[in-house]
């Protein structure tokens, strides 16, 4: 699991971290903007809120730089993890 330091390392809010932390370590289903986020899909800019908005970059680089590919990029890898074994998913 990240340390908070290195989410703050990336100015990922609580509420990212948390949500981020659910589907990484416990496969949790992710939150209709994390989830395209995730997948890479560009239209995560339109259900983004205010928050979402100013820390899409960060999540985006946090995920490119600490996260293992194998789990975010696309709908298949999603989903693949999300039925799948879970707590490997860092880099």
């Amino acid at each position: 699991m990240q340390s908070q330091q290195e989410y703050n390392r990336y100015t990922i809010p609580d509420r990212f971290r948390e949500e981020l932390e659910g589907y990484l370590y416990r496969g949790e289903p992710p939150s209709s903007f994390l989830s395209m986020v995730l997948q890479g899909d560009i239209r995560a800019v339109l259900v983004a809120d205010m928050l979402a908005m100013s820390c899409i970059v960060n999540l985006v680089r946090y995920l490119d730089n600490e996260v293992s590919s194998s789990v975010w990029g696309s709908p298949d890898k999603i989903e693949k993890h999300l039925t799948g074994a879970h707590g490997q998913e860092t880099k």
